[in-house]
């Protein structure tokens, strides 16, 4: 089994941890997290004659893909942990501090503890996908913002705001058009986003939200998987023969995607028809209120899994005949 270093990323530099086979004492170093600083860890691992060691550390975005992206530049398998995984280990381990050092550790035991995917870096489109993808988020976001304190605002400055937010409008509309351009000329992201757009109550915000997750959806085997991935998966709470609290959703997932899943779900329980028969037949069976919510938006990322797998764009008929 290969050695693991143990990396936790910061802003500006990032902590280094690696236990050689066969001993106790850890090596430990921090470098800035730059190019130079990757080279200088890489050097530092000739040094201790570690260089096929794997390297391991949490994803955490814009800091973490661009370190992973040159120690695989320079050969190296990485491993992106999940941040929940490295902070249950410390507690496990009863660790009763925090710090770089020990964060460093934990990652590279988790690593070594489990059977990990290789990351790889996904492809320029994709990056640029994403970062217009987040750009636009944000620019929603400031714009319900100031349209949030239009109503507050006095005639004095209500021109002003409203010259902000068609400032923003004129920018949303831009970074969407950038988008939907970036999704055409790609024939993978184009051909998802015209199968997924075939499922009714499916529409471009969803979409958007699904395609710059293409590479994760495709690491989820069964539709389960992507139910977990967007932590909509049921959790039961029962001890012996006392406790059995009610069921509800883990949440151990992507709440953003849980989050544009929301008015999708509503829309395709009315308009979706194999939704409104699933629908139907909780309500038969009594469920209610968010349960059923839940229980639909878990049905259509089911539909979102399957049309995304078979290649094929959405049948109503075949799961209305599994139902059946």
């Amino acid at each position: 089994m290969a050695v693991t270093l143990g990396i936790d990323v910061a802003k500006h530099d990032f902590h280094a941890a690696i236990q050689p086979p066969g001993r106790e004492r850890w090596h430990e170093r921090r470098f800035p997290n730059t190019a130079a600083g990757v080279q200088a860890c890489h050097r530092w691992l000739e040094s201790l004659g570690l260089t096929e060691a794997v390297v391991a550390l949490e994803a955490t975005g814009i800091y973490s893909e661009p370190l992973a992206e040159r120690f695989y530049a320079l050969g190296y398998g990485v491993h992106l942990l999940n941040p929940a995984q490295v902070i249950h280990h410390a507690r496990s381990e009863l660790q009763r501090a925090k710090t770089d050092r020990i964060d460093a550790r934990s990652v590279s035991e988790v690593a070594q503890a489990k059977t990990l995917p290789f990351w790889a870096p996904a492809s320029a489109t994709m990056h640029e996908l994403r970062e217009l993808h987040r750009h636009l988020r944000g620019l929603r976001h400031s714009r319900a913002q100031l349209y949030n304190r239009l109503e507050t605002q006095g005639e004095t400055t209500r021109a002003s705001l409203q010259r902000l937010l068609e400032a923003y409008d004129a920018e949303i509309r831009e970074t969407r058009e950038r988008m939907q351009t970036l999704i055409r000329a790609c024939d993978e992201l184009n051909d998802a986003a015209q199968r997924l757009a075939s499922i009714p109550a499916v529409g471009e915000t969803l979409i958007a939200e699904l395609l710059v997750r293409l590479p994760k959806i495709q690491c989820c085997r069964r539709a389960q998987s992507l139910v977990a991935f967007a932590g909509l998966d049921p959790r039961p709470y029962e001890s012996g023969t006392s406790v059995r609290a009610p069921r509800r959703i883990s949440k151990c997932g992507d709440a953003a995607l849980r989050k544009a899943l929301y008015f999708p779900t509503l829309c395709a329980m009315k308009h979706n028809p194999v939704i409104r028969a699933y629908v139907e037949r909780l309500k038969q069976r009594g469920v209610r209120g968010k349960s059923l919510v839940c229980a639909a938006a878990r049905k259509l990322l089911h539909l979102i899994h399957g049309v995304l797998k078979s290649g094929k764009s959405f049948d109503p008929n075949i799961p209305l005949q599994a139902q059946g």
